[in-house]
């Protein structure tokens, strides 16, 4: 059974929303709305063009081009993507918008690398659930959604040269090298490093702001949001993470493995309208936070 969609004030904002035509605007916005529970829908233009525009007469080729223009960019809004000859469509940030208390399954396949989240009453009133716990999405050891379904290269358009050069290879050692040191820093060393980014610290706060917030009415119980989540704050941004310090290690321990900071994650990327965004957890006086966190599925879309 379909349930409300959520579609976030903070994405008529966003400057690559902006960037879209009113038609591709208008889509997106359908394409939420007519998404089955995992954010999942057919793929092709008619399919589309029948469940977004069932009153106005769009050319499928046009429809076409219009989620072609999603699917494209350094930051796209879905993922188009085939599965045994038939084509389907996947809203990236699907769990970074929508904050469900229950979501059925797809009857549709999900494309490489997503993890799926579902919770619901099976029979006998039994809750089924499975990865309900997790951000879902894309897994961040992607660092990017796989390409949509690559179309033809224009004629006359040169095919990719690969090289392999010896001093390039040189050059990308030295710049691993040099990232490494950078990451052995202690996140003390790199808050007091930080520079002006597109992400300020300004923004940061009023993310934060949103994403506690937003977890209070998720349902977290008042004793735990005072005693781990109401004394944190944001010490500073580093790009696109966001640092927030914590009293003890504990604490630190408790977020990541109640998922709370996941959770967080997710509103701040809402928010911010930036799949990519990252929350560090810190300790002052110790080097690096620890523990280990679990495998946590990432987002963006």
């Amino acid at each position: 059974m379909k349930k409300g969609r959520t579609i976030i004030e903070e994405i008529r904002r966003s400057e690559t929303f902006g960037a879209l035509n009113f038609e591709c605007r208008d889509l997106f916005q359908g394409l939420i709305e007519v998404a089955d529970d995992q954010g999942r829908q057919v793929g092709t233009a008619t399919a589309v063009r029948s469940a977004v525009w069932a009153y106005d007469d769009i050319p499928a080729a046009q429809v076409q081009a219009d989620l072609d223009t999603l699917a494209s960019g350094a930051d796209p809004f879905i993922n188009i993507y085939k599965v045994e000859g038939k084509t389907y469509i996947q809203i990236i940030n699907w769990w970074v918008y929508q904050q469900m208390q229950w979501a059925q399954e797809s009857n549709y396949p999900a494309p490489e690398g997503w993890t799926d989240r579902w919770r619901y009453t099976g029979p006998g009133k039994k809750i089924i659930t499975k990865n309900w716990d997790l951000a879902g999405g894309f897994s961040k050891e992607k660092n990017s959604v796989p390409d949509p379904v690559p179309a033809s290269l224009p004629a006359g358009l040169p095919l990719p040269c690969y090289k392999d050069n010896d001093n390039d290879n040189d050059k990308n050692k030295e710049k691993d090298k040099d990232k490494e040191k950078e990451n052995l820093k202690p996140v003390a060393q790199k808050t007091a490093d930080l520079s002006s980014s597109e992400l300020t610290l300004e923004k940061a706060r009023s993310a934060w702001n949103y994403a506690t917030g937003g977890l209070r009415s998720d349902g977290i119980s008042k004793a735990d949001f005072d005693a781990y989540v109401s004394n944190l704050a944001v010490s500073g941004v580093e790009g696109k993470t966001i640092l927030v310090k914590a009293m003890n290690r504990y604490a630190v321990e408790f977020l990541i493995r109640r998922t709370i900071k996941a959770k967080l994650e997710q509103y701040l990327r809402g928010y911010l309208v930036d799949p990519t965004v990252i929350l560090e957890l810190w300790v002052d006086g110790l080097p690096e936070v620890v523990p280990k966190e679990p495998a946590v599925m990432g987002n963006g879309g």
